[in-house]
């Protein structure tokens, strides 16, 4: 038995074919222009972001530079021998810290002689005599006597310790030297001694007046004598890192030598070299960005800009492309950055 399917028998109502949403079967649908342009557009994006970041590039200027960070010299003040430094190369330090001291034994041997002196004329006035002078210089030529013998017998063990290989070659020197400023201090007190005495027969006939000036003068002498000494610390002035040490204990240093090195780490500037053709972008104020290896980008601001010769650019950088440079730029950071900032850190500067 066949059955048939009615629409308008089943109950579906009749087909409106001329109704507005209806769609036909087998009809093709119709695209509009602005369809194909989206179509267009989808299927070409990729080729457009291509293109829009190949124009970003083209039209970005790059260059190399690297981190520059001011650096100060500390020079010795004094002559003298490096006692022990407190410092080591990297360590931050304050402005004022104490970096190492200069040793100078002549000049202790000195403000003692003084001191002895000062307190003999103070202690000691007209009228006294010489024989207690001469007991204060006594005691002192004694005690330096004592100080030389045993110096001596400690040169002697090192010297042997030296044959034996079991000490250092600088060892040797500085016992010979130690027990060398013992003789030279026994002749000089035996020289204060002598004036001593000549003073104290000075002081019986000299008027009180003439004794004043001459402890003035001492106490002078001995002001002087304290700066001196102080001068032999070395202290940093400013605040950073030390960046090189020049010199290593028991070294000798004459006045006026280079010791240290300080670093400013709140300081950091960027130098780069630009050709003259991208002069617009060396204006004061402009801002770039600094590109480090690791892929952190940090905003910087032009804030020095002047013009070098070729062969001047090339002298003063060690990059590649150094020598096609005319102006030299120097930016600084406008933002803190992330990583550890190094004097001559190469970077990238992108305009």
């Amino acid at each position: 038995m066949k059955m048939r399917f009615d629409r308008q028998e089943q109950g579906m109502g009749e087909y409106d074919l001329d109704h507005s949403d209806a769609v036909r079967v087998g009809e093709k649908i119709k695209l509009t222009p602005w369809h194909w342009y989206l179509l267009l557009l989808v299927v070409c994006s990729p080729l457009i972001f291509f293109l829009i970041k190949f124009g970003v590039h083209v039209l970005t200027v790059r260059v190399s530079g690297y981190i520059a960070l001011p650096q100060v010299e500390i020079r010795a003040n004094e002559d003298g021998y490096i006692g022990k430094i407190s410092v080591t190369v990297g360590q931050r330090i304050k402005a004022g810290e104490f970096l190492c001291k200069l040793e100078r034994p002549e000049l202790k041997k000195k403000e003692s002689l003084l001191k002895s002196e000062l307190d003999y004329l103070r202690n000691n006035p007209v009228g006294r005599g010489m024989k207690n002078a001469a007991s204060v210089t006594r005691a002192n030529l004694d005690f330096a006597i004592r100080q030389k013998n045993y110096l001596k017998k400690r040169l002697d063990e090192v010297v042997q310790l030296f044959n034996r290989g079991a000490a250092a070659d600088v060892e040797v020197k500085f016992a010979t030297f130690q027990y060398e400023q013992a003789l030279a201090h026994l002749v000089d007190l035996d020289a204060s001694m002598s004036r001593a005495k000549d003073s104290a027969l000075m002081m019986q006939s000299a008027v009180e007046s003439q004794e004043d000036l001459r402890i003035k003068e001492l106490a002078l002498e001995r002001k002087k004598l304290e700066l001196q000494v102080k001068a032999l610390s070395v202290f940093s002035p400013i605040l950073g890192s030390v960046s090189e040490i020049f010199v290593v204990e028991g070294g000798y240093v004459s006045r006026g030598d280079l010791v240290f090195t300080v670093t400013k780490n709140e300081k950091a500037y960027i130098s780069a070299y630009l050709p003259s053709e991208d002069i617009n972008y060396t204006k004061v104020g402009q801002v770039a960005k600094i590109v480090f290896a690791d892929g952190e980008r940090v905003p910087a601001k032009v804030v020095k800009s002047f013009k070098v010769a070729k062969s001047e650019a090339f002298d003063k950088l060690t990059l590649p492309d150094a020598g096609n440079h005319e102006i030299m730029v120097q930016l600084e950071f406008i933002k803190p950055v992330k990583q550890k900032i190094m004097d001559g850190l190469p970077i990238e500067v992108l305009f």
